[in-house]
């Protein structure tokens, strides 16, 4: 058995008892590797979102008339902190026509054009026996908030809630991500705000609407930062969010109140009708 790909020649003597004479015998060959295929000749993902996870499933087959032992793998994956490509069914055994059904996961991490290879290891035969090309265009698609940089509650009730809604659009034909970011402690003293939407991811050409609550917490005119992080943005979309804080308003019925003469020592009883007008 050879483990040497290529041709051979390999020349054995024998010597026979009581002659002078030698026989040779001379072995000739070439040693092939075992012949498999892909289902696709290039793995095309497209132009894909920033961090969304998108699959491609392809078939490897065993043309040959031998068992291989396969290891399936992209060369460079990993140099980061975390795989962007995670292969399922990665190494295995195939018989003579028989097919292995691999799906690859693609979480891509970099708004880049991607060209890397799929390559096919075979166990006791060599590395890059196969290599199929990869290719992916990733991008962080175009997202807008509505009202920009400002949103104005006006006058607001001190310690009453008031609700306005943002609007977040998506005008890409790729999936975003968007989160809004929790509050610090330090503009809570000012007033406290929250979201009946958090985060969350918003689909191609589609908007997510969210509603807004604002809790003033003094009596003056105020302005609190919100900050909404978007997927693959480096900074984060800043949005203001002003008020009036104000006091309840009361009316009352009368602008003065005139006993006239009352009579000493003596309960002298007037009606005062106080409204909230708020």
């Amino acid at each position: 058995m050879s483990d040497i790909l290529g041709e051979f020649s390999e020349t054995f003597r024998f010597a026979l008892e009581g002659s002078s004479e030698m026989l040779t015998l001379t072995f000739k060959g070439h040693v092939v590797a075992p012949t498999f295929r892909f289902s696709e000749e290039v793995i095309d993902f497209g132009r894909v979102s920033y961090k969304f996870p998108v699959k491609k499933t392809l078939f490897l087959t065993n043309t040959s008339d031998v068992e291989i032992n396969y290891v399936v793998r992209v060369p460079g994956d990993g140099r980061s902190l975390k795989n962007e490509f995670n292969i399922t069914n990665e190494r295995g055994s195939l018989g003579q026509e028989q097919q292995a059904e691999i799906t690859i996961e693609f979480v891509p991490a970099t708004a880049q054009t991607y060209d890397n290879v799929l390559v096919v290891d075979l166990e006791g035969v060599g590395q890059d026996m196969l290599a199929v090309p990869i290719k992916a265009e990733c991008h962080v698609p175009k997202v807008n908030v509505e009202p920009k940089d400002f949103l104005d509650y006006q006058s607001c009730f001190l310690r009453h809630k008031s609700t306005k809604e943002i609007r977040i659009i998506n005008t890409d034909n790729l999936k975003a991500k968007f989160e809004i970011t929790v509050q610090d402690e330090q503009s809570q003293r000012i007033g406290k705000y929250s979201a009946d939407v958090m985060s969350g991811v918003i689909e191609p050409y589609s908007t997510q609407v969210v509603q807004l609550q604002l809790c003033t917490e003094i009596l003056n005119r105020i302005r609190i930062p919100v900050y909404i992080k978007l997927e693959g943005t480096p900074m984060p979309v800043l949005l203001t969010l002003m008020a009036e804080s104000i006091g309840p308003i009361v009316d009352v019925d009368k602008k003065e109140i005139d006993f006239n003469a009352v009579d000493v020592l003596k309960d002298v009883p007037e009606k005062l009708t106080i409204r909230n007008a708020s």
